[in-house]
């Protein structure tokens, strides 16, 4: 759970899972993801990730030179882009 900064939204989706979590697959996911969409519909995400066009990009693919010049191409194109320390990493965000 430490990979999710709203712990409050990650919570709601665990007790859709363990208030679920005896009946068919189908209607875990479904319980899921409803509390998902209305999670989303009210503009509460569960991690940066779960917004439209976000992802990381791992220093381990790429070296610290590069990924500066990352960021700076992201940010001309109207992306919202930062280093992350813990872990390390690029956040980019369309």
């Amino acid at each position: 759970m430490s990979d999710y900064t709203n712990r409050e939204a990650l919570k709601e989706i665990r007790d859709a899972y363990d208030l679920n979590n005896r009946k068919p697959r189908t209607e875990v996911i479904a319980a899921m993801a409803n509390v998902i969409q209305r999670q989303k519909d009210n503009n509460v995400y569960v991690s940066k990730h779960m917004i439209d066009g976000a992802f990381d990009i791992s220093p381990k693919y790429i070296n610290h030179q590069d990924m500066e010049k990352l960021i700076l191409i992201a940010r001309r194109h109207g992306a919202k882009a930062t280093y992350e320390p813990q872990p390390k990493h690029v956040h980019i965000q369309f």
